[in-house]
């Protein structure tokens, strides 16, 4: 998705107006965006699998 937008954002003169050129560039740039937030997330977590649960969700024996 992020690449077909990028497309978009380029333009192409004789089939984008200059309006929707400027739509998809922000559509793009919004894109961008989302996917560094995603990515940022996932590295955050990644390594949350990896630790035990809180004290409070242990089980008491």
């Amino acid at each position: 998705m992020r690449d077909a937008a990028s497309v978009l954002a380029r333009g192409d003169p004789d089939h984008v107006s200059e309006e929707a050129e400027k739509y998809h560039r922000d559509v793009d740039d919004h894109l961008v965006q989302l996917v560094d937030l995603v990515e940022t997330s996932r590295d955050l977590t990644g390594g949350a699998g990896h630790l035990p649960p809180p004290s409070r969700c242990r089980p008491t024996t």
